[in-house]
């Protein structure tokens, strides 16, 4: 079979699904938003092939991003301010709210400050436990400030609503504004934050406006008490301190997920996931012997993909391609094989099957039960190297 020469070629959005590419030559081709899913790519060159998402790929999954970012900060405010405004009212006696809402809100603040520093400490389950026990613990304080059944259930309820609402965007707006920072680059992330404010702003007024509303309906005089007036204005200033913290920290956490912060990982997986949408797409391809040498691989997917002896040497951004059930998804393994670099390294039963080791170097590495497995060792340095099994 003769090979085919793609040498150079703009390949962008290309279809090549489940054809017969052996040997064929794409090196230096610009293979962006290509589809090479279930082909046969044996022996093909993609040495110094840019890959990943089209110009126009890239800002529409940007602008999806950014009205992401857009849409959560509207509901960082309006929806908590509803949680904790109409229901003590739906409780309440009379034309009084069952509990002081604003209170809720303000306690809201306190857990929301507590919850990040676990959040930054110990990650999103320390982060998450901490918030709902002191949700319990704020929430039964309020509710028996006001003596009643009916303020103990209503502060029990907004509290922990309100807390779950906040790690549910304290887990969804790093992600989107994550994203932003990936496909429109990190300065990006300040527009998303920007757009965050701005909703934020707009949804408080607009909760407010609702939570007046509904009050004058229920105190059925056409007119609110000063009590509630000055209860709503705290509220309204409360909410908007909340908005603009959850923009704050989701903006902080999407940097630093961003530049590689293990503590945000799984942020980065879920990103690198988004990013990889209608990027190129090697997914259950045949890549045995292929080369990509020095190429580009951001925002491209791998799954699957059969990688035996395949060639990843100086490859760039391929943290940021999906490599799920490949012997990528080993951070330690994927650096290995792009750099050939693993003197002293420890990879005690890491899956190397089929791995490119050619004239890597890996004196005094410890590959006790390492899955070896059809893997390349030619030219390898191999000098005090632990193989045991």
């Amino acid at each position: 079979m003769v090979s085919q020469n793609f040498f150079g070629k703009n390949l962008r959005g290309r279809s090549f699904e489940r054809q017969n590419l052996t040997n064929a030559d794409f090196s230096n081709a610009d293979i962006r938003g290509a589809n090479f899913s279930g082909a046969i790519l044996e022996g093909a060159n993609f040495s110094n092939a840019k890959a990943g998402l089209t110009p126009f790929q890239r800002f529409v999954l940007a602008i999806i991003a950014l009205s992401s970012s857009a849409l959560l900060g509207f509901g960082s405010s309006v929806i908590i301010l509803i949680i904790n405004m109409l229901f003590p009212y739906s409780l309440g006696t009379g034309k009084e709210p069952a509990i002081q809402e604003s209170s809720v809100i303000i306690a809201g603040l306190f857990i929301l400050f507590f919850a990040t520093i676990f959040f930054f400490r110990r990650g999103l389950i320390a982060a998450s436990t901490a918030a709902i026990v002191a949700g319990i613990v704020f929430g039964l304080l309020i509710g028996s400030l006001s003596g009643t059944k009916a303020g103990l259930v209503a502060g029990l309820v907004s509290t922990n609503l309100s807390v779950l609402y906040s790690l549910i965007l304290l887990f969804l707006m790093p992600i989107a504004l994550s994203g932003v920072g990936m496909t429109a680059g990190l300065r990006a992330i300040f527009l998303g934050m920007g757009l965050a404010f701005v909703t934020g702003i707009s949804g408080t007024l607009v909760g407010i406006e609702t939570i007046k509303e509904v009050a004058t309906l229920i105190a059925e005089t056409g007119e609110l008490p000063k009590k509630i007036i000055l209860s709503i204005d705290d509220a309204r200033d409360a909410g908007l301190i909340i908005s603009i913290a959850i923009a704050l920290i989701s903006g902080h956490v999407a940097w630093r997920t961003c530049y590689g912060d293990e503590r945000f990982s799984w942020i980065n997986k879920a990103v690198v996931i988004f990013g990889s949408i209608g990027g190129t797409n090697f997914r259950k391809a045949d890549l045995t012997d292929a080369y990509f040498t020095k190429a580009t691989l951001k925002n491209t997917n791998l799954t699957d993909a059969i990688l035996t002896r395949t060639n990843f040497y100086g490859v760039k951004k391929l943290e940021q391609a999906v490599v799920s059930n490949t012997i990528l998804s080993d951070p330690k393994v994927q650096e290995l094989i792009i750099s050939g670099q693993g003197s002293g390294l420890s990879l005690v039963g890491c899956n190397l099957k089929g791995a490119n080791l050619t004239r890597a170097d890996l004196s005094a590495a410890n590959l006790k039960e390492a899955n070896l497995d059809r893997a390349t060792l030619e030219g390898a340095c191999l000098e005090q190297a632990n193989l045991t099994r």
